[in-house]
């Protein structure tokens, strides 16, 4: 009985552990400082169709805050796409590309692949966001606007204008942030949904949700023309900047789609 009692007791005190304190996210670049990370999407329907995209890129800051502006160059470094997935993307879509290979060792496909991805390896991009890590400035090259080259996003959460604490809520809403690095799967509009889940002495770690209406229906979308999904982030607390984060998304008749992202090492 007593045993029982010193578990229950445990089980009382580690469910009240969260913190009970109040964060101000907010993020933070000094001149030169550089955040490497990888964007990912991968799902697999059955025993033949399958989807698995990854960007590493990364940030650079050219210049500390300015007007509560940061000025970052993004550059990405390599682009990985396995994919045969006609049912998801309703066409008739494969593809096997990796950007590391050797020239000498890529085939036909792969090689016109290397030419239309030659632009976008070897270009630098600027790219503006604000200490609330809200994109004021999408890509641009040269001065001129771009398609965005990857999920940014996705990389960058906006946080709110007040403190947070466990339990708070907030959210964003922008157009599909994934419809070049998933090679336009997911057309359609996303609202975002963040809560505090805890916060530690080094970091923030946030639940996150994911609704999309979609300009089409997808045939594997488990909703029609709505899809939902669920994740979660880890975030720095010193600098705001995203540590890890990932979301599933149901799809009917296939595996739950994942969405990642990963700072640091991304090879």
């Amino acid at each position: 009985m007593k045993q029982l009692t010193a578990l229950i007791f445990l089980i009382v005190i580690l469910a009240g552990c969260k913190s009970n304190e109040s964060v101000l996210l907010r993020l933070k670049f000094k001149k030169d400082d550089e955040q490497p990370f990888a964007v990912s999407f991968k799902d697999k329907c059955g025993n033949v169709g399958y989807l698995d995209v990854r960007i590493n890129a990364s940030y650079t800051a050219d210049s500390d805050l300015t007007r509560d502006q940061y000025y970052l160059t993004a550059k990405v470094s390599s682009v990985k796409a396995d994919m045969n997935f006609d049912a998801l993307l309703m066409q008739n879509v494969e593809l096997h590309y990796d950007s590391e290979q050797r020239l000498n060792d890529m085939g036909p496909a792969e090689r016109e692949m290397n030419t239309k991805m030659d632009t976008v390896l070897s270009s630098y991009y600027d790219i503006t966001v604000n200490s609330k890590g809200q994109i004021t400035k999408p890509f641009t090259r040269i001065g001129k606007p771009i398609k965005q080259r990857f999920g940014a996003a996705l990389v960058q959460l906006p946080f709110p204008d007040r403190k947070v604490k466990v339990g708070d809520s907030w959210t964003a809403e922008m157009e599909n942030p994934l419809i070049n690095a998933a090679t336009r799967t997911i057309g359609g509009n996303m609202t975002f949904t963040y809560t505090i889940n805890n916060i530690t002495k080094t970091n923030v770690i946030i639940d996150a949700q994911l609704d999309v209406n979609f300009k089409r229906a997808l045939m594997n979308s488990s909703g029609g023309n709505h899809m939902h999904g669920t994740g979660q982030y880890i975030i720095d607390r010193t600098n705001g900047r995203t540590i890890s984060g990932y979301f599933t998304v149901p799809m009917q008749g296939c595996d739950d789609a994942l969405i990642s992202i990963i700072r640091g090492n991304t090879q």
